[in-house]
Formats: C-alpha cells, sequence, structure tokens
C-alpha cells in the first residue's frame, strides 16, 4: 500500500541515523563510539549459548525441578544491554547493513515464550503458608481441550517477552524508541516430515468467572480473531497508523506498550485449546505448539520479525488420557537438547527404545515436587518421604546381586561412594537401611525403564515383585491425593443437599468448617509416604500423640492403616 511504501522509503533514511537522537536539554548529540562489529557478534554467540541452557532449563522447570523461577541466571537482560551498545556504535558507511542485520537477529534471538505461574511452598518451611509465593517458568506438559469459554479450573498464562527491549528509563535511555510491536499465537501439530506447521485448533480466552468473553473483547491487550488465533496489537501513544496489524491482516484493539520482568511483553491470560480434528482427538501421541508470530518496528528504521515455538506439548479430551499422555512426555522433559535431538522429541515416547539415563540430582528434585507439580496446592515430601521412595528406586538393584556380598559392596560404593560397615545388620539388609536413612549421591545415573517400567519389590521380603512401578505407584498417589470429585472425602455440603432430598436422612456431625479433604490431611502431614518400618519409628520418636494415615506399596497397590 502506499502507507507501507512511505514508510519503507522512511526507513530506509532513518537507516543511518539509528540512535542518533537528540538530546534535548543540552543540544549536544549522544555520544557514540567506532567499534567492529566481530566482537558483538561474539557476544552475541555467547548469549544465545546461555540462552540455550535456559530453554533446558524451562522444559525441566515444568517438573520443578530447580532452577524453575523466571529467568533465574538473569541471562535475557544481557540481550538488552548488547542491542545499546550495537545501537550506539558508530559504523562506517559500508558497514550499516550489516549493523541493521546484527541488530535484527539480536532483537529475534531476544524473543521468548514463558509461562508464568505463582507458587507457594517452593522455599523449603514446613509450613507452605510461610514461604512466600515464587513466579515459576511452568510450561505446561498436557493441555485440556475445552469447547467453552467460562470454565471452573485455572488454564496456563503464556507470555511473549522481547528481552531487547528494556523497560524505557526517563532518566537516560539510550534506547532506540519502539513504534509498533504485534504478536499473534496459533495452536500448530508438529510433524517431523514436513517443514510446514499445520493449524490444529482454536485458541481460547477463558474466563472463571463473570460474563463469558466475546472473540474480540480485550483482555490485557488480547484478543481472539475470526481464525481462532490470539493477536495483541501495541503502539506508542503517538502513533495512529498500525502498519504491522495491517500487515499481518488483522484488525483489533492497539493498546500502549506492555512491559513486564523489565522487558516488552505481550500476555496471553487463562489460554485453553480447542482441538479441529476428530482423528487428532483419539491420537494420544501427536506434539502439538503454540507458534507466536511477533514483529517489532524500531524507530521507524527497521521492522523486525520472527517465529518462535513453544515447548512440544500433549492435548487430553478426558481425564482417562492424562496417565498414558504423561507417561509418554515425561521422560523427555527431563533431558537436555543434546541429549535428545529435536526430530526424537516430537515423537512419541516409546517404552522399547533407550533413552539417555538421567542423574539422580534431577531423578530426587522431580519425585520430591512430583505431587506438587500435579497439584500446586500441595506440598513437596519431606525427606523421610523421599528416602522411602529411594527404597523403592533402587531396591530391584539390590535384588539383582542375589544376595552376593562382593556385587552388593560394589553397588553400595556406586550408591554412597563408599562401603560403611553397620553393627546391626549386613549383606542386602544393610545397604536397605542405609536408603532409607542416607540420600544417594547426585551422580548416580537412572535408567527410565527404572522409574517409569521396572516392577517395584516388596520391602517386606525384598523378594517378591509387586504389580507396579514406582512411577505408577506416584502416580495414584497423586490421584488419591488430588480427589477429583470428593470421593474419599465427601463435601459436608453435598451431603446436606442430599438430606434436603431425603428427610430420614441421617445428618453427620462434621460441620463444613471442620470439613477435611484429602489435600489438607496431606498438607498436614497426617498422610505420609512411609514404609511400615519408618511409620513405627516415626511414632516412637514423638512424644505427643497423634494420628497419621500411611500408605505403602503392596502386592494390590495400596496399603492403608489408621494408628
Amino acid at each position: 500500500s502506499d502507507r507501507e511504501a512511505m514508510l519503507s522509503t522512511q526507513m530506509q533514511t532513518n537507516a543511518h541515523i539509528l540512535g542518533k537522537r537528540k538530546n534535548c536539554s543540552s543540544g549536544s548529540e549522544t555520544p557514540r563510539r567506532l567499534g567492529s562489529l566481530f566482537i558483538y557478534r561474539q557476544e552475541l554467540a555467547s548469549l544465545m549459548g546461555e540462552k540455550q541452557k535456559w530453554l533446558d532449563a524451562q522444559r525441566k522447570a515444568s517438573l520443578l525441578v530447580s532452577p524453575y523461577k523466571i529467568d533465574e541466571w538473569n541471562i535475557m537482560p544481557k540481550f538488552a544491554d548488547l542491542f545499546r551498545k550495537v545501537a550506539q556504535t558508530a559504523m562506517p558507511t559500508d558497514q550499516h547493513h550489516a549493523q541493521m542485520a546484527l541488530i535484527e537477529q539480536i532483537v529475534q534471538e531476544s524473543i521468548i515464550i514463558e509461562w508464568p505461574k505463582m507458587i507457594w511452598g517452593l522455599g523449603g518451611a514446613r509450613n507452605a503458608e510461610a514461604d512466600e509465593a515464587v513466579e515459576v517458568d511452568h510450561a505446561p506438559l498436557i493441555h485440556r481441550a475445552r469447547n467453552v469459554v467460562k470454565c471452573r479450573t485455572s488454564h496456563p498464562t503464556m507470555r511473549v517477552r522481547v528481552c531487547a527491549i528494556a523497560t524505557p528509563n526517563d532518566e537516560h535511555d539510550d534506547q532506540p524508541p519502539i513504534v509498533e510491536a504485534f504478536f499473534r499465537a496459533t495452536l500448530v501439530k508438529l510433524s517431523t516430515d514436513s517443514s510446514e506447521r499445520q493449524v490444529a485448533g482454536r485458541l481460547i480466552l477463558t474466563q472463571r468467572e463473570g460474563t463469558p468473553a466475546t472473540k474480540s473483547q480485550d483482555q490485557n491487550g488480547a484478543i481472539v480473531n475470526t481464525d481462532g488465533r490470539l493477536i495483541a496489537s501495541q503502539a506508542a501513544p503517538d502513533v495512529h497508523s498500525y502498519i504491522l496489524l495491517e500487515q499481518y491482516g488483522e484488525v483489533g484493539k492497539t493498546t500502549s506498550f506492555k512491559y513486564e520482568q523489565g522487558a516488552l511483553c505481550a500476555t496471553f491470560p487463562e489460554m485453553g485449546v480447542t482441538l479441529n480434528s476428530m482423528v487428532d482427538r483419539r491420537q494420544l501421541a501427536t506434539r502439538y505448539a503454540i507458534q507466536v508470530e511477533a514483529a517489532i518496528n524500531i524507530d521507524n528504521t527497521v521492522i523486525v520479525k520472527h517465529t518462535v515455538l513453544s515447548h512440544p506439548f500433549l492435548i487430553a479430551i478426558t481425564n482417562d488420557q492424562t496417565e498414558p499422555l504423561l507417561t509418554s512426555i515425561f521422560w523427555q522433559r527431563l533431558l537436555d537438547s543434546d541429549q535428545l535431538p529435536e526430530i526424537t522429541y516430537l515423537q512419541a515416547d516409546n517404552s522399547a527404545k533407550s533413552e539417555p539415563a538421567v542423574s539422580w540430582r534431577v531423578v530426587q528434585e522431580v519425585l520430591r515436587n512430583f505431587v506438587k507439580a500435579q497439584y500446586p496446592l500441595a506440598r513437596s515430601l519431606d525427606v523421610d518421604e523421599l528416602l522411602h521412595l529411594q527404597c523403592m528406586l533402587f531396591l530391584p538393584r539390590i535384588s539383582k546381586c542375589h544376595h552376593n556380598d562382593t556385587e552388593l559392596d560394589a553397588l553400595e560404593f556406586e550408591l554412597f561412594k563408599n562401603v560403611r560397615p553397620d553393627a546391626e545388620c549386613s549383606g542386602a539388609m544393610k545397604l536397605i537401611n542405609r536408603l532409607r536413612r542416607e540420600i544417594v549421591a547426585d551422580d548416580v545415573l537412572i535408567e527410565k525403564r527404572e522409574l517409569m517400567q521396572d516392577k517395584c519389590v516388596s520391602l517386606a521380603d525384598q523378594t517378591t515383585e509387586l504389580r507396579h512401578s514406582l512411577w505408577q505407584w506416584m502416580y495414584r498417589a497423586t490421584e488419591m491425593i488430588m480427589d477429583v470429585g470428593h470421593k474419599l472425602c465427601p463435601s459436608p455440603a453435598t451431603f446436606e443437599k442430599k438430606c434436603k432430598q431425603g428427610a430420614k436422612a441421617k445428618k453427620q456431625s462434621t460441620s463444613c468448617d471442620d470439613y477435611q479433604t484429602m489435600l489438607s490431611l496431606f498438607n498436614s502431614r497426617l498422610i505420609y509416604a512411609l514404609d511400615q518400618k519408618q511409620h513405627l519409628s516415626m511414632k516412637e520418636a514423638s512424644s505427643s500423640d497423634y494420628y497419621i494415615l500411611w500408605y505403602e506399596e503392596c502386592a494390590e497397590g495400596f496399603q492403608n492403616a489408621a494408628c
């Protein structure tokens, strides 16, 4: 259009003066220094390496493996520093094009997708309420398909940040001004045999309370277009011609620039997904992603366009799909990018193929926060509970030693880096007792099959193979604590409702104020993950009377006992 041609001419005119803004107070130009782009390219290459480590950490943060805080390593602000330095460096005329290209690359590499979520109880305090809330980068492994806007449950919030564009500083800002920004998010299906990404469905902005949102209703600057894509358009206050919005063929409300965590951003709150294909609904192995198109107009000098993808995730239609879906993607989220090529990461998890091992340091954190990662209101496991799970995980290794003292000593050295005598017992029992009291070395490698496939061995006789793996045991325990539908701890309100329907029904004595849920029992440690020996030791060590429920692995799955 004529407007786009005019902008193109203006950009060509402004290309050689990027960063030469006048200082109105003194009338002098901002000082600039001659320099070489080679140094800045090296700095960008180093920063991209740090970003890759951040991406690997973000993948594990979904399972609350540290570092899980938003940019805990403080990597992303470095893009803004580099952007300002390159923009303010005076270059010879013949290097202006290379300078613009480097600026464009810096901005492109700085665009990231985050999934902010406030979570309590990660500070290590025994009472979760005593810990401050932490903003965690909690990228979902599984999205739940929705067909309606108004929902009872919460949905993930996605935030796109352009880390090279820092929050303006009125006192001293040597950053080129931003004229306009545009963001568009699309649900796509990932494929290993095609460069094109197929649109898989529609995105919706759900609402938990209030009136349902319409397709063009403003939510934090984000709207849903007619194609089921989320868009956010932002511009400076004195801008009234929205070039980027027109270039992408969109119509919508444009807001002022939004900044969070010190950088330009667009937020898409409470985001839900809807699948188009009925075939995809039945293909549990299909990997999906959110594709974000971003465009930034910098000082009417250069328009930076870039497309980024979220980490792959799965979509569940019904609740009974959750376990197989989680099983298929869980181990892959624990691996770094150099351990698992991208083409493999997009494929379904196959129990028959060999996956890289993961260190006990990572697996230990996964087990400690497994319940909390699925149900953020729950507490993390205590050390005693983690020791119990450690026994369950390593007991099959002990059984394979067949009471051979040499092999048992070798295994003990592998797990603890030393062999320690025990005056009370010897052989396999000595190693089992040590597993109950002491955490093994962080660098011990855990195979995927040990956590997710190998059957547990009974702690009672150290020989009987049980019907479940440690993974299955943990998942069932989490289901019990979540108690969807309150089947284990029925709500008094529900009971009172039934009483009104049947006058002869006996009303229970528990009031709604005293009502306990499985979650409250677990958080108050009336439900504890212990074996029988640990439970008896804890009870003997306690100086006061208390009530505790313990659940232990057994041939049937779970054993519940009131003490």
